[in-house]
């Protein structure tokens, strides 16, 4: 076994202040309920955008075919003959 190595004196004003520092851990719980939390939100963002857009381009659809059916003009056809024996 190697001596522990000792740290170089210190001067009449000087601190060593000494800091536990625990080992890092690779947390994968955390990681895929972080990513499924993520994703859950873009699906209720995406979700949300895709009924108001859906929503707003139904209503506009129906309020641009009732103004054009003021200008359309009713044709009636005559009805096809029957055809000769």
């Amino acid at each position: 076994m190697s001596p522990i190595p000792q740290p170089p004196p210190l001067g009449p004003n000087e601190v060593v202040t000494w800091v536990r520092v625990e080992h890092e851990t690779f947390d994968i719980v955390g990681v895929i309920l972080t990513s499924l939390g993520f994703t859950g939100l873009c699906v209720l963002v995406a979700g949300f955008l895709g009924l108001a857009l859906g929503a707003a381009r139904i209503i506009r659809g129906r309020r641009d075919r009732e103004a054009a059916g003021a200008d359309r003009i009713a044709i009636h056809l005559a009805e096809a003959e029957p055809p000769l024996p």
